[in-house]
Formats: structure tokens, C-alpha cells, sequence
């Protein structure tokens, strides 16, 4: 199946993933810097999976990979940069065992918006190209402090030749993606501060912090932070690493920060990051949650145990797996002491200071899709529009349409920024396509998305038009031409 999703967006930078029927897996991410603090640029880097695509006999008696990258930046119709090159994968012996392949490229731009612009295309493979769009901002200011966009490192080291990797003295091999596994235990990253000698005095001391943040609630995550002193000049290379072998998964921003002797803050910018590491997890048992006393919380007036379940039930579209599991199973039991452990638990995580005040603000919101997506036999909460809306926050637009002749009952949210939180990635431009099949009731059905870690078909057309008719050719995908319908043109520009 077909798959295309961003992994994350942090400011001018972002990273996703490919996935085609054709079989190129790719990774994409592009950040922007400004040579000197004046002169903007992006640097765009590309890693290919070996395994993902097609490799032909070379005269060396090896296998080879070839993918040729079309690269476009315009200012609405005026093309600004472009680019077609052919990127190699190393040479290999068995042409089932490939070895993934890097490429990096630097770009310079003037300040402004632009439409970046990919296509890649298997040169060993007749499967059909894969692309994607997406708009980017380049901008710094030359007479106040800024920050670059954060970049993670793979790997590092000492320059000995100078390469398309080499930067300030070191080869950094780009790691695009936001996502860091088990096996991954430092975070290495790289960024630039500009112009500080334009709000500050000429060798004014000052900070640079770094740190991790949970995504969610803005703390402090793993007492993983560092500074360093710095003095005011036109360039500062802020390039260094966290151990991240003890943090657990989870949703972070990694933050730079720069602040004046007086703790002022002068400029900030974040990047996003997923961290998967179990071992580290911390365990929901009734043993480990036995121990808290919910006496005196807000928890304690809640004494009908049917009450308990419904509101622990309602956090599932903001709970993790984890979490999900465990409450699943403490639910079957209808111990209410435990529920209410639980339940209490669960806001702390989220707002240890005002745990209360966490649950009452998002109660407000579950009312809301009660009462809107509520059906007779399900809650709102537990609809997909409901989960959806819990999850990400309000649509900034709804197309909703109900009597397109040749289509079943359908809408079209679209979200300008999915910020990141407990179980999804910070994100720009995502859509998600319900359907209501049953013609009655309002249990609308998410059938697609653009979102990362959603349900994705690109046949979802298709499946709208199932109301008149059935399709079978499985390679088919976009809807027919059908007379009043419309979910194409609504699903690419929104209303």
C-alpha cells in the first residue's frame, strides 16, 4: 500500500518518510542557516533504504542503485532553484542486500516563502515516480539575535577531506528523521546562533541552553540540559550531544535557547523528536500505583464506579498504548480505589503542579464532541471524529457534504498545524477524509489521512463513490468523473 507521511515539522525543518507501491523508502529533510548570520541557505538531505529499491549489474562485476532526484523551489509561479541529479548507492555483491545511501545538498536562497518541490524516480525500476510539496519560509533578521534550525547528526567526525558532510571542521552524516529507536543512545545535533552582537554588546557575556523538553506539557524531560557561556559575536556554533540511553519513549522537543546575564530571553527555536525505548519505560502495575493516596484529591468525589469508567474511557484518543492497555484491564475489574489511582495518576503525568485543572480543561472538550459526534449507542469520545478532534485539537476548517449524488455522506478536516503531544508528531497541512457508509445516524468513519500514524487509502475516493458503485481493479485509485462530485478538488483546497 501506497504510504506518504511527514514525521515532523520544527520551524524551517522537515522530515518524512516515503513509502510507494513502487517501493522507494526514503527519508527527506531540509533546515535553513545562514552563512556569516546574512547570507540564507537550506541544506537538503536525502537518506535511501538499499533494501527499497531495484539494483542492476555494474562492470565492476557489483550491484548498483540509481535514483534520480528532480529538486524545485518557486515564489508562486517563478521557479527559483532547480536541480536533476542521479544519487549512487554503494556498489554491493548481492543485489538483495543493499546499503543505504546519503546525499546532501546546499542551497542558497533569498529570505522569503517558497514551494519546495521533490520527485524521486527507481532509474532501475519501472514503478512510477514518487513527489511531494511543501511550503517553506527562510528568514532571518540581520539586525537582532536569531537561531538556526536544529539538525540531527547520525555520526561525526574530524574532517579530513573536505566533503559535501564537512562542516566547521567535522564530517556530520545527516540523520533525517525525527525518530529515535532502542539502539540509539546520544543525541547529536547541530545549530548556529546569529547576530548576537546586535542585541547585546560587543563581548557581552551570555548563555546558550540546551536542554529536552517533554512535547506535551513543556517540562523539563530527563534532567538532560546544558549551557554553555558564551560572548556576543556575528556567528556561534552550538554543535554537541545529550545521552538519551535513560529517556524514556516518548514526544520531546530538543531546545536552544539564548539568554542575557539577566535570564532574559533573547531568541529561541525547538525540534521535535520521538524517543522509543521500552526498557526504560516506566511500568503500570496496581503494585506501582497502590501507593498513592487520592484521599484528598480531586479523584475522591468521584464514588460511582460506572462515573470512573466513563472518565477514564474518555482519555484514550491522549493516553499511550500503555496506558490504554492497563486501564483496559482495570476497567474488566471495576475496582474503584484502583480506577481512581489510576485516573489521579494520569493528569499528575500530564500536569504534576495542577493536575485538576489539566482534567477539567480537557473535560470541556469532551463534552463538546459528545454533544456534537455523540451517537445513540456511542459516546463522542469514542467516535473517530470525536478521537480525532481529542487528539489534535479543533479542525481549523470542516468541509462537510451530505448530498454529493455520487458519493456517501462525507467530511474533509484540515489542520494548518498538528502540534506535537503525548502520541503524535508536530505536523503542517494535514487532512483527514470520514465517511458516514450508513447513509443514517452520524458515525462518520476516518477512511484517510495525511497525518502521521493515521489510517492512510489512497483509494478513499473510491470508497466515498462505493454507494453507486463497486471497484475492483486494485490499481486504481483516484475517483471517476462522476457529476457533482467534488472531494478532489475539496481535499486539495480546502475550504
Amino acid at each position: 500500500m501506497k504510504k506518504k507521511f511527514l514525521l515532523s515539522f520544527c520551524l524551517f525543518f522537515v522530515t518524512f518518510e516515503i513509502l510507494s507501491a513502487g517501493g522507494i523508502q526514503a527519508y527527506f529533510a531540509y533546515s535553513a542557516f545562514a552563512k556569516n548570520g546574512k547570507e540564507p541557505f537550506i541544506e537538503t538531505y536525502f537518506t535511501i533504504t538499499g533494501n527499497s529499491v531495484k539494483y542492476a549489474k555494474i562492470g565492476t562485476g557489483l550491484y548498483q542503485g540509481k535514483v534520480e532526484v528532480v529538486l524545485i523551489l518557486k515564489q508562486g509561479e517563478v521557479i527559483k532553484f532547480a536541480d536533476k541529479y542521479t544519487l549512487l548507492s554503494p556498489g554491493t555483491s548481492d543485489s538483495l542486500e543493499g546499503k543505504d545511501f546519503i546525499d546532501q545538498q546546499r542551497i542558497p536562497l533569498a529570505e522569503g516563502d517558497y514551494t519546495l518541490k521533490f520527485t524521486l524516480k527507481d532509474l532501475n525500476s519501472n514503478d512510477t515516480a514518487v513527489s511531494h510539496t511543501e511550503k517553506i519560509t527562510v528568514s532571518f533578521p540581520t539586525d537582532k539575535i536569531s537561531i538556526s534550525d536544529i539538525s540531527f547528526s547520525e555520526s561525526y567526525s574530524v574532517t579530513i577531506n573536505q566533503s559535501m558532510f564537512s562542516k566547521n571542521g567535522f564530517d556530520m552524516i545527516p540523520f533525517p528523521s525525527d525518530f529515535f529507536p532502542e539502539n540509539m543512545n546520544k543525541l547529536i545535533f547541530y545549530s548556529e546562533v546569529y547576530n548576537s552582537s546586535k542585541s547585546l554588546p560587543a563581548g557581552e557575556p551570555f548563555l546558550i541552553n540546551y536542554f529536552v523538553e517533554d512535547a506535551d506539557n513543556m517540562q523539563l524531560a530527563g534532567g538532560l540540559r546544558k549551557f554553555v557561556k558564551e560572548t556576543a559575536k556575528d556567528v556561534i556554533v552550538v554543535f554537541n550531544e545529550l545521552p538519551i540511553d535513560h529517556l524514556k519513549s516518548g514526544n520531546y522537543n530538543l531546545v536552544v535557547e539564548a539568554r542575557d546575564k539577566e535570564n532574559k530571553l533573547l531568541a529561541i527555536t525547538k525540534k521535535y523528536f520521538q524517543r522509543s525505548n521500552p526498557p526504560a519505560e516506566e511500568v503500570l502495575t496496581p503494585s506501582n500505583l497502590s501507593t498513592i493516596d487520592v484521599a484528598t484529591t480531586f479523584v475522591s468525589v468521584v464514588t460511582n464506579s460506572e462515573e470512573m469508567k466513563d472518565y477514564i474511557q474518555s482519555t484514550f484518543p491522549v493516553s499511550t498504548q500503555l496506558e490504554k492497555n492497563f486501564a483496559r484491564n482495570q476497567l474488566n475489574f471495576s475496582d474503584l480505589k484502583m480506577m481512581q489511582q489510576y485516573f489521579y495518576n494520569f493528569w499528575k503525568k500530564r500536569n504534576n503542579d495542577e493536575p485538576e485543572q489539566a482534567w477539567i480543561k480537557y473535560y470541556e472538550e469532551v463534552k463538546k464532541v459528545n454533544k456534537e459526534y455523540g451517537t445513540s449507542i456511542m459516546k463522542g469520545y469514542a467516535t473517530d471524529r470525536g478521537r480525532v478532534y481529542l487528539q489534535y485539537g479543533a479542525p481549523n476548517t470542516i468541509t462537510a457534504t451530505r448530498n454529493e449524488p455520487s458519493s456517501y455522506p462525507y467530511e474533509i478536516w484540515h489542520y494548518y498545524v498538528i502540534p506535537g503531544s503525548d502520541i503524535n508528531r508536530r505536523q503542517t497541512n494535514k487532512r483527514f477524509v470520514f465517511m458516514n457508509s450508513d447513509l443514517i445516524g452520524a458515525d462518520y468513519q476516518l477512511i484517510h489521512s495525511t497525518a502521521y500514524g493515521e489510517v492512510k487509502d489512497d483509494r478513499w475516493e473510491l470508497r466515498l463513490q462505493g454507494r453507486n458503485e463497486q471497484y475492483i481493479d486494485l490499481d486504481e485509485q483516484k475517483g471517476r468523473d462522476h457529476y457533482g462530485n467534488r472531494a478532489d478538488e475539496l481535499f486539495n483546497t480546502p475550504r
